[in-house]
């Protein structure tokens, strides 16, 4: 499915706002979201999964506009996996997991086998289902992000939006989420993702995104055709090394 911002302006009473977005993500592309800490990434994909509201413009996805569905509907179209945080509730894995399947479930109605199997399948994508049984609090930083990582995939929305996915992830189980995130990508689902490291962006993302300030300064491109040592230095400030690996462009502080 598709999203389409325009005119987008809002954010928080008191503090930061986005200031008059335009921004779109064809369906099944993969949109790496990058900008300065502060410039609004978070901003936006809480605005786009409805979490916030907008002053002015407008946030569509597959034309239906997403201030204005209900949250239940809304649920069955976006995800919304935010950074890791401590766990409040004294969840196990595989009830937190499941709670992914809230958005198809009746009023009320228990969960059904499917829900189940649908759960207990996005555990075993991302390697969590030995530790089904212990409660999330109990789990490091990186071990709970995976697990709101199978929560979302659980949910089996059209539009996957990540922030920080892997933010406290080693190497060896960043390649695992992202080799994950390209296959359900490849399946048709939208994902955009906010991101610190931009050779994750290279390496993964076909399209980018650029914020500073609360401004879209680039949307929809490549990329090979930002990343380039005048254009990051031009958001991030001096001293950005970019060099050319195997046909790609890597960045180095």
């Amino acid at each position: 499915m598709n999203i389409n911002v325009s005119g987008l302006t809002g954010g928080y009473k008191k503090g930061f706002k986005l200031k008059d977005i335009n921004f779109s993500a064809p369906t099944g592309s993969f949109t790496g979201l990058i900008g300065p800490n502060g410039s609004g990434k978070s901003t936006l994909l809480k605005m786009i999964a409805g979490i916030l509201k907008p002053e002015s413009g407008e946030i569509k996805a597959g034309g239906l506009s997403i201030p204005e569905i209900s949250a239940g509907r809304r649920s069955r179209i976006i995800s919304y996996l935010p950074p890791a945080s401590p766990s409040l509730f004294p969840f196990t894995v595989f009830e937190t997991v499941l709670m992914g399947r809230n958005p198809w479930q009746g009023k009320f109605s228990p969960e059904t086998r499917q829900d189940r199997e649908e759960a207990l399948k996005a555990m075993k994508l991302v390697g969590i289902e030995f530790f089904r049984d212990r409660l999330v609090s109990s789990l490091s930083t990186g071990e709970k992000q995976k697990v709101l990582l199978a929560r979302t995939i659980c949910q089996q929305s059209s539009v996957m939006l990540m922030d920080e996915p892997v933010s406290h992830l080693d190497i060896h189980h960043i390649r695992q989420v992202f080799y994950l995130l390209r296959k359900i990508n490849n399946t048709g689902v939208t994902v955009i993702a906010a991101l610190h490291d931009i050779n994750l962006v290279t390496a993964y993302c076909g399209r980018v995104a650029v914020l500073r300030d609360g401004i879209m300064v680039e949307s929809g491109s490549h990329p090979s055709k930002v990343i380039n040592k005048s254009f990051l230095e031009n958001i991030y400030g001096k001293g950005i090394r970019v060099e050319e690996v195997g046909g790609k462009k890597y960045v180095f502080p």
